[in-house]
């Protein structure tokens, strides 16, 4: 269907197809320009459009960041969180171990010659690196029964660990009169002597020992022990 009219785009007038001129307001009707209302609207948009961008870009540099913050603090709780238990754990553990000091040197004041309580303090006093009071310890359940050779060496451990090996050799040395076959002294022994020099002393232990149990766990790493000492 032809088009019967033409908008004159600056009155908005319906003119005749065939106008070249508005009849209000005198345009040009076939010009291929734009015509200013539009024109101002089209820059509008543009204006718009750019205005838009930054935002969005912000927005999400915003969203970004605010989920690295929380991951990064969500992280950094479960750390707090961990170490706070292994700090209560550890408390746990030492109030649980106090408590069970308490308890065993409150028997030995009610009966002096409880060698159970003395030998289990010093076990204690053993494994939190107290020397000192794991030798006091050792020294009281020895006192009420001196033939316990797995006190003597456990003992004898402490001194030389505190830095006193001949008095560690003389009490192995001595648990040996009791129980010749204990192998923890036979092998701690030559442990002691060889650390100290005496590599020629240590061997002879260490083969006791062989004879004695030449199989398992200590009889294999004195066999390394030999074999270094026959190298050298």
């Amino acid at each position: 269907m032809p088009i019967k009219n033409k908008i004159c785009f600056e009155c908005e007038t319906l003119n005749d197809y065939n106008s070249k001129f508005c009849i209000n307001c005198g345009t040009k009707l076939d010009s291929l320009k734009y015509p200013k209302k539009y024109k101002v609207k089209e820059k509008k948009r543009n204006v718009i459009k750019k205005s838009r961008n930054p935002a969005i870009y912000f927005g999400i540099f915003i969203f970004i960041s605010v989920v690295m913050l929380f991951t990064f603090f969500k992280i950094n709780n479960l750390k707090w969180e961990e170490s706070d238990n292994n700090n209560i754990t550890q408390l746990q553990i030492n109030n649980d171990l106090l408590n069970e000091i308490d308890i065993l040197k409150k028997r030995l004041q009610i009966n002096a010659n409880d060698v159970e309580s003395s030998i289990l303090l010093g076990n204690i006093y053993f494994d939190i690196d107290n020397k000192s009071e794991a030798i006091l310890y050792y020294k009281k359940a020895l006192g009420i029964d001196s033939t316990n050779s797995d006190v003597r060496v456990d003992m004898a451990i402490c001194y030389y660990e505190s830095g006193d090996p001949n008095t560690a050799i003389k009490e192995m040395e001595k648990s040996l009169k009791f129980q010749p076959n204990h192998s923890k002294a036979l092998y701690n022994l030559g442990i002691v002597n060889y650390s100290t020099g005496n590599t020629a002393t240590a061997a002879q232990w260490w083969k006791k020992l062989l004879l004695v149990e030449s199989q398992g766990e200590l009889a294999d790493k004195v066999k390394e022990y030999l074999n270094k000492i026959t190298e050298q």
